[in-house]
Formats: structure tokens, sequence, C-alpha cells
């Protein structure tokens, strides 16, 4: 991609985004961080973006094969470029996964005036709509001593 932008031709490196997008998932993956770790992050967000269009369970396996904090990027994407009902089939797909499903719904409660058609179908999906509890630590657990009792109780 250097290469090209060094020789001018930026719409050649475009051009290979676009086809990269549609190359099998575990290598979409593989190219997706490679760019990341070059610090080519808005190449990494248009590959990404290019994907947006596959089926759910593409998208699942794309997003579970992604490394942080590209499976939030691609999220946030399809947020935004997919229709309600295809976020609930892939919300679905995504419920074993309280970290995925978190990330899916991050960029849905950021603006929930504009998605609240999807926020709506998610409900009626019987899907939650606010993040995962996250577990306390074991500090938090610890049981407070109960306070001395009262003289004259």
């Amino acid at each position: 991609m250097d290469g090209l932008e060094r020789a001018g031709q930026h719409a050649d490196g475009a051009t290979l985004l676009w086809e990269w997008g549609s190359a099998p998932t575990t290598e979409l993956a593989a190219l997706a961080t490679a760019l990341h770790l070059a610090d080519r992050a808005d190449d990494a967000r248009t590959l990404l973006r290019q994907a947006a269009g596959r089926p759910t369970a593409d998208l699942t396996a794309l997003a579970t094969a992604l490394a942080p904090p590209l499976p939030g990027l691609l999220l946030g994407e399809l947020a935004v470029l997919r229709p309600p009902t295809e976020l609930v089939r892939l919300a679905g797909a995504l419920a074993g996964r309280p970290d995925l499903y978190d990330a899916l719904l991050a960029p849905l409660l950021a603006d929930a005036g504009h998605h609240r058609t999807t926020l709506a179908a998610l409900r009626t999906a019987g899907l939650p709509t606010s993040p995962a509890a996250r577990p306390r630590s074991r500090w938090g657990r610890r049981q407070q001593t109960p306070p001395p009792p009262r003289s004259g109780e």
C-alpha cells in the first residue's frame, strides 16, 4: 500500500482494499491485523467496511478471528451499515460472546436515538439492550464486617 501511495496510485490502493474485502475470513482477519499493526488504521477500517456485506455467519467468524481492537471497529461499522433485522441476527449469533455483543451494542447505545429501531428489535427478540454486567473483583466481593453493636442493644 505504501508503495502504491508513493507512486501516486492511491486509486489502485483503494481497489486493492476492495478486492481484499472478499478474501476468505481467516485471510481477511490476517490482512486487517497486518494493516493495524503497520499503523494503517484507516486502511484496516476501510477493509473491514468492505466486508460488511458478508453473511451473518461470516461476520461472526470474522469478529471472532480479529485481534482487539479490530472486532469493535468491525462491529461499529456494521452498526452503521446493516439494517435492524440483520443486526438482530448478528446480535443473536454473538450472544454467547459478551465481549463481542457489547462491542456491537456500544455504537447502538452511543446514538440510541438514531438506532431506536434496532434497539427495539433487539428487545423484541429477547436480546439485552444494555452491556453485560462485569464481574466484580474479588476485593469488591469481600463482605463488609458488620458494625459493632451499640451499647445498650
